[in-house]
């Protein structure tokens, strides 16, 4: 929703939420939905949204800044 109104769009339709595996982002069913599945200690039923792994990123983030970009592009490719 954020980016949707960050950049005025008005039709939802094409937009999709998209999960990171190796993550938890809390324990909705909607949150649960963007996690790892082994986050989901409950077996609660959860949307089936599309996930990337998780980019390896280095650090500090500014002299690697180019190698963090291209896991960032490998991961939504």
């Amino acid at each position: 929703m954020q980016f949707a109104m960050a950049n005025r769009k008005e039709n939802y339709a094409d937009l999709s939420v998209m999960g990171v595996s190796g993550a938890a982002h809390g324990c909705s069913v909607a949150t649960m939905s963007c996690s790892d599945a082994a986050a989901n200690v409950g077996n609660v039923p959860t949307y089936d949204w599309p996930s990337v792994d998780l980019p390896a990123m280095k650090l500090p983030y500014a002299p690697n800044e180019f190698q963090n970009k291209a896991a960032e592009e490998r991961s939504l490719e």
